[in-house]
């Protein structure tokens, strides 16, 4: 009698391969952020610009503290990078209809314009990307929204 096979879906990784994963995704995060980094230099962007950029809604202004968390930090902290973005007329510093107490940051047509660069430069698939077969890009995609899924949940 032949032993049962499990599916590779349901049975769980080792834990060698479990860390080999985290270590190799680790790697490819790192030399993502480098590609980050020369994507937001190439539209005029620090990083952490670059970032902040990305976390504003274009259509609607959040509020301070709603970029801070999106950055990882303190509303204290976005400050500077707020004013050196308004310096350039990337973003702009609103009072909240209903409280004046509340400060918001609202995306200017010329960041609007800034963010849709480099989003689209962003979306340009990486040299690694495009040598992978049809069949590879197509699991990875999969096997990555469900990792998003998974830390969503």
């Amino acid at each position: 009698m032949s032993p049962r096979l499990r599916s590779p879906r349901l049975s769980a990784p080792s834990s060698q391969v479990a860390q080999e994963l985290s270590h190799v995704f680790f790697e490819l995060l790192m030399r993502h952020k480098t590609t980050f980094t020369e994507q937001a230099a190439a539209v005029g962007l620090s990083p952490i610009q670059a970032r902040m950029l990305l976390s504003v809604d274009p259509d609607e202004p959040s509020t301070m503290s709603e970029v801070a968390q999106q950055l990882g930090c303190g509303p204290s902290n976005i400050t500077s990078l707020i004013d050196k973005l308004e310096e350039r007329g990337l973003v702009e510093r609103r009072l909240r209809d209903g409280d004046r107490r509340i400060k918001t940051v609202a995306m200017t047509r010329r960041g609007a314009v800034m963010r849709r660069r480099l989003t689209e430069r962003l979306a340009e698939p990486a040299p690694w990307m495009l040598a992978l077969s049809a069949t590879d890009q197509r699991q990875l995609v999969d096997i990555l929204r469900r990792a998003v899924e998974l830390t969503s949940a």
